[in-house]
């Protein structure tokens, strides 16, 4: 069970490191960019959208196997809620040690 959240989580930050990409060129055009994305803008579209249609499909097969009743636990969905936990903490020491 745990190496599917972990699995699932891991897909998930890969989304944001991806997107990461167009909210960094974004909000900084200028800046000096010792490594090249290969394939801009199309490379990393189509990251973001074969990674996205990934846990799309795995949160629709997790909700389905539990309304089933095939898994008692909806494993993506614990996934999400488990890292969302940290969210207040990081607000927290990112106030504190600012």
């Amino acid at each position: 069970m745990l190496k599917y959240l972990y699995i699932f989580i891991t897909w998930l930050f890969n989304l944001m490191l991806v997107a990461g990409v167009f909210i960094l060129r974004k909000k900084m055009p200028n800046a000096i960019r010792p490594y090249k994305v290969w394939g801009y803008p199309f490379v990393p579209i189509i990251a973001l959208l074969c990674t996205s249609l990934y846990l799309i499909i795995t949160l629709y097969n997790d909700i389905t196997a539990y309304n089933s009743g095939k898994i008692n636990l909806i494993n993506s969905v614990f996934g999400i809620a488990l890292t969302a936990i940290g969210i207040p903490f990081y607000f927290y020491f990112k106030k504190k040690y600012k």
